[in-house]
């Protein structure tokens, strides 16, 4: 697993704490967190190991002591020689993974589509064999409700045939490795479908096996958005805003209610730079959001000329003096939210 904490920490070139990547990978919901995932590009592994307790994943982190793969300085983690190596040998693997943590782990899209989809390829295999009569993959009320209404709204034999064709053209697309790890997975009238651990090869880390895994969840994902059938109903309902802490939408009702900065400041009893976060918050994810209201156009123009002579995006210290101290740092943060969010949406 520190192999992958090293592909983060490289992107985040020293911007950060060795506590970064764990963050990052576990969903934390806070407001640096959210921003820190936009600052670095690191959205692909937003919340990807959630399940995982926080105790192990600062075990994996000591590991990068223990062996010598990052150095600490001012509180920072660079890669050493060895770090740089490992990153090297790996990151192949790691840019070709199709995960989007922010899309589809960050608020548990993933996991209900595929207790969804397990629990229906189970109900269709045993209502094909005759029988309905069966102990379900999982005990979820809303994922039993939600075939059971799949299956009085449209056939099963129609699903079958739909469901069937989708995962046989979706899954040329995967290799042929992880396609067997995906079906081997499912559990149907004659198969009780395996764990990540019982189909993890001797010769591969358990973690690698598990992000193959998730990345073809995520590829069926986003091959479902483009179907023209039932079967995008396997995906959860998504918010523009699902990324936002609770606490930045509080603060984003109050703002469109025509409050200003301290008066949302003084009605919270928060911090004014509490409310920068969150504003920075719904920049970053809000398309209604009113950034005209704290920072012009031109400057955002000025951030985006800075960020295209390469300064480091985590290091607004730099960005600043580039700009001749000319911003504040909440104007610069917001501009580097709202110049990701264009990036993202390829505006």
């Amino acid at each position: 697993m520190y192999r992958l904490y090293i592909h983060l920490l490289k992107k985040m070139d020293g911007g950060r704490t060795l506590s970064g990547p764990v963050h990052i990978l576990k969903g934390k919901r806070s407001a640096t967190t959210i921003q820190d995932t936009a600052l670095f590009g690191l959205e692909k592994w937003a919340a990807l190991l959630k399940n995982i307790s926080y105790s192990h994943l600062r075990i994996e982190e000591q590991k990068l002591i223990q062996k010598e793969l990052v150095s600490i300085i001012d509180k920072r983690a660079f890669l050493t020689e060895r770090g740089e190596e490992i990153f090297q040998r790996n990151k192949t693997f790691f840019n070709h993974l199709a995960v989007d943590g922010m899309k589809w782990e960050w608020n548990g899209e993933a996991d209900i589509f595929w207790r969804r989809l397990t629990l229906l390829v189970q109900t269709l295999s045993w209502m094909k064999g005759g029988s309905a009569s069966f102990i379900p993959v999982n005990s979820d009320y809303e994922d039993k409700k939600f075939v059971k209404n799949l299956l009085k709204s449209y056939e099963a034999e129609e699903i079958s045939l739909k469901l069937h064709g989708f995962l046989l053209h979706a899954l040329k697309a995967v290799s042929e490795e992880d396609a067997e790890l995906f079906v081997n997975r499912l559990t149907g009238r004659s198969q009780t479908g395996k764990t990540i651990r019982q189909l993890n090869s001797r010769d591969e880390e358990i973690i690698f096996t598990y992000l193959r895994f998730r990345s073809t969840i995520h590829h069926l994902m986003s091959q479902l958005t483009a179907e023209d059938s039932f079967l995008p109903l396997l995906l959860p309902e998504a918010s523009s805003l699902g990324a936002v802490t609770t606490s930045a939408r509080i603060t984003g009702d109050f703002l469109y209610k025509g409050m200003s900065l301290k008066e949302i400041a003084a009605e919270r009893g928060l911090k004014t730079s509490t409310i920068e976060d969150h504003l920075v918050e719904l920049a970053m994810y809000d398309d209604h959001f009113p950034y005209q209201n704290f920072i012009k156009t031109s400057d955002i123009k000025k951030v985006e000329l800075i960020l295209d002579e390469k300064v480091n995006l985590g290091k607004l210290k730099e960005i600043r003096n580039a700009l001749n101290d000319e911003l504040n740092y909440f104007e610069i943060r917001l501009a580097l939210s709202l110049l990701n969010r264009n990036s993202q949406r390829g505006k």
